[in-house]
Parts: structure tokens; C-alpha cells; sequence
């Protein structure tokens, strides 16, 4: 009888554990793309800043 509180104690703080690390927001995300200056050419061995923004709202595709 102990050995199964103790099962089910253990169970149920596992499942507690688990649902605290799912509720985590990640750092951040991995983005690979290639730069490319004015003319075209690759950009390479430089530092490269990016602006980025996520907007909510409709999901539009415009060319």
C-alpha cells in the first residue's frame, strides 16, 4: 500500500514538473537566411543587423 502512494505521489509531481517547463517561454528562436548588399552580392564576414517584427492580424501575402 505504501509503494503505491509513493507511485502515485511520484506520478503526479513528475506530471507538475512537466506542465511548469511546457509553460516556459523559449529565449528566443533560429532564423538562417543569406544577406545580400545593394548590387546583389553576398554579404559575408560582416556584422549584419536585422529589425524584425511580429504583428498580429490577417495573414496577407502581397508581391
Amino acid at each position: 500500500m505504501m509503494t503505491r502512494i509513493l507511485y502515485v505521489v511520484l506520478t503526479l509531481a513528475l506530471i507538475a514538473i512537466g506542465s511548469v517547463q511546457a509553460q516556459q517561454v523559449p529565449p528566443g528562436f533560429d532564423y538562417q537566411g543569406i544577406a545580400h548588399d545593394a548590387s546583389g552580392g553576398v554579404v559575408a564576414g560582416q556584422t549584419v543587423n536585422l529589425r524584425l517584427s511580429i504583428i498580429d492580424g490577417a495573414t496577407t501575402a502581397s508581391e
